[in-house]
């Protein structure tokens, strides 16, 4: 038996655990720092840290066999390169690879360079000339819509869709001059491609990619896809607009010169490699951002979906042999999604204040509902708030109508002070 160490603490992490431990070849699953979910677990343990090599120590000290890593914050910081040099088995790209999430800019020049669909795009890192740039594009174009992006790593709340100058100069001065992210050295300002937007995950070793089901992400806080971005309200998979001619599209104009690229550049894998798709008005597929991770909530989505161990494909790729059972990997024919329950304020200012969650066993028993923790707390056995997003509820059916039906269900049996969610989760696809 395999023990196996998931580095993280949200929802995509409490649902690679939960999927890991149900593989025939694994022991104990051990999350770090992991969450309350992760806590009650039966088969998985919470270990804490602090810093890599103290990591490194429970990692031996477990006879932990592989290495997970869930979030993008410890890839861009080096832990793939710190467990390679201490010849641990690591699932994670590397840091010169993590730049392709970590810095805009990059993976923008990478696209460019390598000749990879996506939207057009101008840097900046004077406020003043980001200004000037705005000025001309609305004065050319009324009804314009951009997107002005942090070049760093932001929780997924760093993407500001602006529509008029006075929001363009807005978010500019935000992100540049106070410096919302942290660092605030740079952004990007990038067109709109107007359609929906599609994610598409893919395993990967450097070499042979193993490509998950499509999903739909749910980015804005409110029904209908409005309000501030935020780390994903809900998913649902597959993605119905993925399939024919832009799935053609996809791997020979977004798959194919991405690879090329990663093999010129030698960064490859292993990892997982996020393509976060806009589809233009002729359905062709444009890169709007890479992610170095599984996304969340999509994880949570599509591992739903996926019939075959896990381990065995997060190690063959760790191992630089995908290619040798990408073939046996199976993918379920129904549909899956995902439901984040937040607390009200998230993502903006949502204090610290705990409250108990009630529930949780009552929709857990439903058919084919499955919950993941991402900010919780158990304490003398009662499971509190403790974050923004709370909750992952998730379903699977053989439609995603019937998946929406089963998941609403579910959540009709959960409260906690506060609690909020999208009621429209999945609604393009029925």
């Amino acid at each position: 038996m395999k023990n196996v160490l998931i580095i993280g603490s949200g929802g995509r992490e409490h649902a690679l655990a939960d999927k890991l431990k149900q593989d025939r070849k694994v022991g104990t699953v051990f999350c770090a720092p992991g969450n309350g979910g992760t806590k009650r677990a039966s088969g998985i343990e919470n270990i804490d840290f602090s810093g890599f090599d103290d990591l490194k120590r429970k990692v031996q000290s477990n006879a932990i066999d592989l290495v997970v890593v869930g979030p993008e914050k410890p890839l861009a910081e080096g832990i793939a390169d710190f467990f390679e040099g201490a010849g641990i088995s690591c699932f994670g790209f590397k840091k010169s690879t993590a730049r392709l999430e970590s810095s805009k800019n990059f993976a923008d020049e990478f696209k460019q360079k390598y000749g990879v669909q996506s939207p057009s795009f101008e840097s900046f890192s004077v406020y003043e000339e980001a200004k000037h740039f705005l000025e001309k594009r609305f004065s050319r174009s009324r009804g314009t819509k951009l997107w002005v992006k942090a070049d760093e790593l932001c929780g997924g709340k760093g993407v500001i869709g602006v529509e008029t100058l006075e929001e363009g100069e807005e978010a500019s001065s935000t992100l540049l001059e106070e410096k919302e992210c942290g660092v605030g050295e740079k952004i990007i300002i990038q067109e709109d491609v107007p359609g929906e937007e599609i994610t598409v995950q893919a395993l990967t070793d450097g070499d042979s990619f193993v490509l998950t089901p499509s999903s739909q992400d749910h980015k804005q806080l409110y029904e209908g896809g409005v309000g501030p971005n935020t780390g994903g309200m809900g998913a649902y998979a597959p993605a119905p607009a993925f399939s024919g001619q832009v799935e053609k599209n996809f791997r020979n104009e977004v798959l194919l010169p991405t690879s090329k690229g990663l093999q010129e550049e030698g960064l490859g894998g292993p990892g997982v490699l996020y393509f976060g798709l806009g589809l233009s008005e002729t359905g062709n597929p444009k890169v709007l951002e890479y992610n170095v991770r599984f996304g969340d909530p999509e994880a949570q989505t599509v591992l739903r979906l996926l019939d075959s161990d896990l381990y065995p494909i997060l190690k063959a790729a760790s191992e630089n042999r995908l290619s040798e059972i990408k073939g046996e990997v199976d993918w379920q024919e129904r549909a899956a999604i995902c439901v984040i329950l937040s607390v009200d304020g998230y993502p903006r200012d949502y204090g610290d204040e705990v409250y108990p969650i009630e529930g949780l066993k009552m929709a857990g028993k439903l058919p084919e509902v499955r919950i993941y923790h991402s900010g919780t707390a158990v304490e003398d056995g009662t499971v509190y708030t403790n974050g923004g997003r709370i909750l992952s509820v998730t379903a699977v059916g053989d439609s995603v109508r019937e998946a929406r039906r089963k998941v609403y269900r579910a959540i009709d049996e959960i409260h906690f002070e506060g609690m909020y969610y999208r009621k429209d989760i999945g609604s393009k696809a029925v």
